[in-house]
């Protein structure tokens, strides 16, 4: 349940805050000189999104963990 918590949470981010550029006529990831930034934010990468989603996702897993596991 954890993974497909993650693997939505990706996706929802990287549609709306990861970088996405026009180049060529073409919607791209990649950065280049003569690319022109459409959507997200220029810093947020692929990477970066799954950092965030990876990070998140295990903070909620240790918050539900503590709630419903008392030690």
């Amino acid at each position: 349940q954890a993974g497909v918590a993650g693997m939505l949470t990706d996706s929802i981010l990287g549609s709306i805050w990861q970088a996405k550029y026009l180049y060529a006529g073409n919607i791209t990831e990649d950065k280049s000189n003569k690319s022109t930034l459409v959507k997200g934010y220029s810093w947020l990468n692929n990477d970066g999104v799954n950092f965030i989603s990876n990070l998140v996702i295990t903070i909620i897993f240790i918050i539900v963990v503590y709630i419903y596991l008392p030690i």
